[in-house]
């Protein structure tokens, strides 16, 4: 069946939501224990806060009558993280817990204890003066709520100049598009800064892995969409510093319209922990592919700026880049052409239009751009019309149909297939009216020719039509005159004979000098070559009447542009196919210009900048670290700047070979052909390299400079080598370890926060790759303790960060989480995001912790990875307990030693008399003594099920769940899969209000079973307790049996023990869910009182 709603069931939930009117502590004093009092910008301090009772151990029940305990801590120049911004306006409202870890916080304790850490900014220095109020948070009758304070002191705390330490090298890990972005590409290598956005996962949403391959950032992003983020990791995993990411654009190729040059773009971080990310703003507005690159300086100090860093996070092979597309909408239109002086063709004799190069007019194209000049698509739904209009009238307006489709970029014709019908200009009769020089605008414009709003017309075109043109041919063999045909790729600084050129009429009839009779001479002719390099030269005024050329730019396009210095001819453009088969293999299918023989050898980073300096990276777990050159990096150039590394796969043949030496290096390995090729890349893309070894420690152990030799094989670079630095860190030893905690005199049931701490032989927190295990033991046999005390074992708990993705925020906040606000998205009226929760992993003597500072497998630390935070629970024992931690691999070395006092008194009250006991509404168990009871609060409600005022209900309740031999209490939690059957007690008491004496009443007992997951529709059962046995119950009052025989309150025995379950809770027969007991008694009048504050059981 259903959970039925009745008044009682409404009843039990309101009370359970606003707690007692009447709510009290028995909370008197507070005690509160940091780990560190003297800390280092960057690092955090932990703070434990304790409430106490009477007797000074920590109050497992100041919140039992309804009151909430609050911790107000403030902080000077810390940050407090956890906890909430608000004490809470209401009595039912929620207050976060906090976490170990100017601003004020207010944290919630539960059971007596609650934690929160401060962090202190890595530029912080200077004492922080932390106040901690301990207040009680009550209703008042208005509805409202009352503070009243219970202890308050003030800690200091030493806050010192936080040292910057090298990066040993910088990489670019992610590139996290906005998430508002649609045309936005996320990116990552390695852990991508740890950042969830880049975990593979399954279909069901859940991470697989984390890390990625290391090949480089390929991100993308809008043209001046903000919100993007560029994380920068360090190979050591404390550095601390000031990171500059800058984004600086590529040159791009020749298009129409040509983009404009962007200035490099820079934002600058605070690298902690070996970690930095930076937000890329609204003013990266030109589209193109742009670099990311990382630069670090160390911090400054007392106005003296940081050192930079000898390095950067640009790879030798792969580069981190992002393309930024244009906005996508269409905001205006440019108009280009492929020449900017064409001749006006006329018809002959025979009204023949010509057909030859006279006629070759000129290409016009249209392309959509956006509010920044981008090239970007029609996104309209339609296509837009392009009408091309020339005000002086030199060219027919309707010599062009152009329009440009739904969802492209550039205008096509209506038709291609011929004159008239193209998208060229010049190239039939009447598309040009007159000479002269004119310009052409483009205006999108609707079916009607009217022009469409939104999308502002282009910048004006300028052409110039002359009479003549130039006449153009490749150049033909002729022995006789030692010339060779011009029909392949020729070599950058090679002059050779190119074209031969001509003056034609516009018929295309070729113009001769009246006075010699040879073909007339055009003066300086210049030819432009795909990548635009101008060469002007002039033609030979005997036959066969050409021109030679000679270039210094590669390219490897055969279109040249052909025209005159003044500008007096139409342009003419030509195409010359390569003809060589060996080279047409290779893809060259165009006569363009080759690079030279190389003259010039240099290494290069991935984005084209020479380089003299490698630094090594770690590797792994290991006291070495080594150098890789990749084969692709050495980059091979003529003397004219063009690259002979650029047609792949490159062989031995192409640009010989090199090998690398040192005379430091432990190993040197080559790619597997036992030698490098300068500039190879693999076809399927991959880059071999050669590498270095070298040992820090050991036989051969080497730190400091190294040069490596290169030497290569190639002739004429004038140079047999190449000198390539690297520097070799210097070995990091594991010398100390530190434990920090501020007392270790604590009460019982506390929880409090130790940090332990890796140093080095300089006294610096432990870095690099080498593996740092450290073994931790609870009272361990070598330690001497007091031999008249009790000793005792804690439960012990590494703290890691567990990020908790897509949770509301108010559900964050109801697991103790941080709620990351960067990461927040609106669904509705809630905010959505990434909640950061701290989970504890519990830690047995004997282990052996990984304090290695780079471990991936690992999860979040909440400190630097050169220490821990463990929560220590001493539990409710007077003792005595030690921790010890050593260095894993020297056990008789040095070692750190903790003993901790565990103070006061037994929850369990003493052996005592049954009677006296019982009496005081606690429960007896023969041969274990008296067991203190929780209190619950009281509440009641008539037989119409109406609330009874409060000051009607004066009785009180206590009531238990005991499991094996924990102590009672409230609230308990059972794994049904290691934890049952065990034995379990759940006990109960009611003192009676004193009005009722006299009166002979039922006493009662309220099951709810709530299933962790409906089964078949049922979501929970109710039962009554009779006779000691469960009883399927309706949940109405006039139904619910009596917990036994009818009971007369007298005045001499106003309370009553009850007994209501001791043996083994079994694994059979239950499922995962909520056991909630509520104890009352029911008068003959129908009114029931009871208690409102349920004994809970959780089975998972």
């Amino acid at each position: 069946m259903n959970f039925k709603k009745t008044a009682l069931a409404s009843a039990i939930a309101l009370a359970l939501a606003g707690g007692s009117i009447m709510a009290e502590t028995s909370t008197v004093d507070g005690e509160f224990i940091l780990d560190k009092t003297t800390v280092r910008g960057g690092d955090i301090v932990n703070l434990a806060l304790l409430g106490l009772d009477k007797y000074g151990e920590v109050d497992l029940f100041g919140e039992q009558k309804g009151s909430v305990i609050i911790a107000t801590v403030r902080s000077e120049i810390g940050i407090v993280v956890g906890g909430d911004t608000d004490p809470g306006e209401q009595a039912s409202e929620e207050v976060s817990e906090g976490n170990f870890a100017g601003d004020v916080k207010y944290i919630r304790l539960t059971q007596g204890t609650g934690r929160v850490h401060i962090q202190y900014e890595p530029e912080t220095k200077g004492t922080d003066q932390v106040e901690v109020i301990l207040q009680e948070r009550r209703a008042n009758p208005s509805g409202g709520v009352e503070f009243i304070e219970i202890a308050r002191t003030t800690k200091t705390i030493e806050v010192v100049q936080a040292e910057s330490s090298n990066p040993l090298g910088l990489d670019i890990t992610a590139f996290i598009a906005s998430t508002s972005d649609t045309r936005g590409k996320t990116d990552c290598i390695g852990q991508g800064g740890v950042n969830e956005s880049c975990a593979e996962r399954d279909d069901d949403d859940n991470i697989i892995s984390m890390p990625m391959p290391n090949d480089g950032i390929l991100g993308a992003m809008t043209a001046s969409q903000e919100g993007g983020k560029i994380y920068v990791e360090a190979i050591n995993p404390i550095a601390v510093g000031d990171v500059t990411v800058t984004l600086r654009k590529k040159d791009a190729m020749a298009q129409c319209p040509q983009p404009e040059a962007a200035e490099p773009i820079a934002y600058t971080a605070r690298m902690q922990k070996g970690q930095a990310s930076v937000t890329v703003d609204s003013k990266v507005v030109k589209a193109g592919e742009y670099y990311i690159e990382a630069t670090f300086t160390s911090l400054g100090s007392d106005g003296v700026p940081g050192e930079p860093f000898d390095g950067d996070s640009v790879d030798l092979f792969y580069s981190d880049t992002v393309m930024v597309h244009g906005t996508g909408v269409p905001s205006g239109l440019a108009l280009c052409s492929d020449k900017t002086v064409i001749a006006k063709a006329e018809a002959g004799d025979d009204n023949a239009f010509p057909t030859s190069q006279v006629a070759q007019g000129t290409k016009i194209t249209a392309i959509v751009v956006d509010e920044y000049g981008n090239i970007t698509s029609n996104n309209t739904g339609e296509n837009i019309r392009v009408s091309v209009q020339d005000a002086n009238g030199i060219f027919s307006n309707t010599s062009l149909n152009l329009n440009i489709p739904d969802g492209t970029t550039t205008s096509v014709a209506t038709d291609e297939s011929g004159p008239g019908t193209d998208s060229i200009v010049g190239n039939t009769i009447n598309e040009i009216a007159a000479m002269g020089t004119t310009s052409l605008v483009a205006t999108a414009v609707d079916s009607s020719g009217a022009a469409l709003t939104g999308i502002t017309s282009s910048k004006p075109l300028e052409l110039k039509i002359v009479a003549d043109a130039l006449k153009v041919a490749i150049v033909e063999e002729d022995t006789d005159l030692n010339i060779k045909e011009f029909n392949t790729s020729q070599l950058a600084g090679a002059e050779f004979d190119a074209f031969i050129v001509h003056i034609t009429d516009g018929n295309g009839n070729t113009r001769v000098d009246s006075i010699t009779g040879r073909p007339a001479d055009p003066g300086a002719v210049t030819i432009t070559t795909s990548v635009g390099e101008v060469l002007t030269v002039n033609r030979k005024n005997e036959t066969p009447y050409h021109i030679q050329a000679l270039f210094k730019k590669a390219t490897d396009k055969g279109t040249y542009l052909i025209g005159d210095a003044l500008g007096n001819f139409g342009q003419t453009l030509i195409t010359v196919t390569e003809s060589d088969p060996m080279r047409i293999e290779r893809g060259i299918v165009e006569a363009g210009i080759l690079p030279a023989a190389a003259t010039v050898v240099e290494l290069q980073n991935a984005h084209g900048i020479k380089r003299d300096t490698v630094n090594p990276g770690p590797i792994t777990a290991e006291d070495r670290f080594e150098t890789k050159l990749y084969e692709a990096s050495f980059k091979m150039f003529d003397e004219y700047g063009n690259s002979v590394t650029g047609v792949q796969p490159l062989e031995e043949d192409d640009t010989g070979t090199f090998r690398i030496s040192s005379a430091n290096g432990t190993s040197v390995t080559h790619p597997p052909r036992g030698y490098g090729i300068p500039g190879r890349v693999e076809a399927d893309g991959r880059g071999e390299v050669a590498t270095i070894v070298y040992d820090t420690d050991g036989e051969g152990a080497f730190a400091g400079e190294d040069t490596i030799q290169v030497t290569f094989t190639k002739p004429g670079l004038g140079v047999d080598g190449l000198s390539v630095k690297t520097t070799v860190p210097k070995p990091h030893t594991q010398a100390i370890i530190d434990s920090y905690i501020e007392s270790t005199d604590v009460p019982m049931n506390s929880i409090v926060a130790m940090t332990v701490e890796l140093t080095d032989e300089t006294g610096s927190p432990f870095s690099g790759a080498t593996e740092a295990f450290v073994t931790f033991e609870i009272n361990a046999a070598d330690v001497e303790m007091a031999e008249d005390i009790e000793i005792i074992t804690p439960k012990v708990s590494e703290i890691y960060w567990s990020n908790v993705p897509n949770r509301p925020e108010d559900k964050c906040k109801e697991i103790g989480g941080i709620f990351d606000g960067e990461t927040a998205t609106a669904d509705g009226g809630i905010f959505i995001g990434n909640c950061w929760q701290v989970t504890e992993t519990p830690v047995n003597s004997g282990a052996n912790l990984n304090f290695t500072p780079i471990d991936p497998s690992e999860p979040v630390r909440l400190t630097p990875p050169s220490s821990k935070v463990f929560a220590i629970n001493v539990g409710a024992t007077k003792g005595q307990f030690s921790l010890t931690f050593y260095n894993s691999s020297d056990p008789e070395g040095e070692k750190d030693v903790r003993i901790f006092n565990v103070e006061q008194a037994l929850t369990i009250v003493p052996l005592g008399e049954q009677e006296e006991c019982e009496a005081n509404g606690d429960l007896w168990k023969e041969n274990k003594g008296c067991h203190a009871l929780p209190e619950a609060a009281a509440g009641g409600m008539d037989k119409r099920g109406e609330a009874l005022d409060k000051d009607k209900v004066n009785a009180s309740f206590k009531s238990g769940v005991q499991i094996a031999n924990g102590e009672m209490k409230q609230l308990e939690t059972a794994s049904m899969i290691s934890d049952l059957p065990i034995n379990m007690i759940f006990g109960a008491s009611i003192t009676f209000d004193e009005a009722d004496i006299g009166q002979t009443v039922d006493l009662v007992v309220g099951v709810i079973y709530t299933f962790a997951s409906p089964i078949d529709g049922v979501s929970g059962i109710f039962y009554d307790f009779n006779g000691g046995y469960l009883d399927p119950w309706d949940f109405q009052i006039s139904t619910l049996n009596a917990y036994k025989e009818s009971h007369e309150i007298i005045a001499s025995e106003l309370t009553v023990s009850m007994p209501l379950f001791d043996a083994e809770f079994p694994s059979e027969g239950v499922v995962a869910g909520t056991v909630d007991v509520y104890v009352g008694y029911r008068l003959n009048n129908g009114d029931i009182k009871f208690s409102i504050e349920p004994t809970t059981l959780i089975l998972k």
